[in-house]
């Protein structure tokens, strides 16, 4: 398991993960799987034919791929641009966006819904607390870029975590764009105690 050694000063921005649980025979990850693509001269039947010819993909490469290089894209762009570690969120733990996985860890990937059994989030809020075990330096700052959701399952680990109120609730397409367009997130970021703040006033105001 990847764990982190002393850090210090640093930047660190944790990616959330594209989705892989569709279960609809037309989605990319049933493809993937299956390797049902038509056209050979796609990147999904390319991906596919490595896989199960025995391959590896990058972790990177897979979600920009399952969720699109505009959105996933954005993120891992915006993250390696303005920070100094990144990571991205699996069942795993924290992994390098260049950690590779073959078919296999793709299929367990699968069948693991972060966000709603509560039994894989224990087990992430473990990793993710023993990874970022030499994470206690003050001006070390952790930011996550992605749904606000997984603020909930990283929270318990990670005290400072910090999120952007600028991408909060935007969609994809937003968030990419904001993301493309946006030069530093810094000063509309909230540690988790602010915002939540933020969340109630939001929804006194609409």
């Amino acid at each position: 398991m990847l764990v982190f050694g002393s850090i210090n000063h640093m930047k660190i921005f944790l990616i959330s993960p594209a989705s892989l649980s569709s279960g609809n025979k037309e989605s990319k990850i049933y493809k993937l799987i299956h390797n049902k693509f038509k056209s050979k001269k796609s990147d999904g039947y390319k991906h596919a034919k490595s896989l199960h010819e025995g391959g590896d993909i990058k972790y990177a490469d897979l979600f920009k791929y399952i969720g699109g290089a505009n959105y996933f894209g954005s993120k891992l762009e915006y993250a390696n641009s303005h920070g100094d570690k990144t990571y991205i969120l699996t069942p795993f733990g924290l992994v390098l966006p260049d950690s590779k996985l073959n078919l296999s860890s793709i299929v367990q990937i699968r069948s693991s819904d972060i966000k709603k059994n509560k039994k894989i989030k224990l087990q992430i809020q473990t990793k993710v607390q023993q990874q970022l075990k030499n994470v206690d330096n003050p001006d070390t700052q952790v930011y996550l870029l992605g749904s606000f959701d997984y603020t909930k399952i990283l929270e318990p680990a990670i005290k400072r975590l910090k999120y952007s109120t600028k991408v909060y609730k935007k969609g994809m397409f937003k968030t990419a764009e904001i993301l493309r367009e946006y030069n530093d997130l810094d000063i509309s970021c909230l540690d988790f105690k602010e915002i939540s703040h933020f969340k109630n006033r939001t929804k006194v105001s609409t």
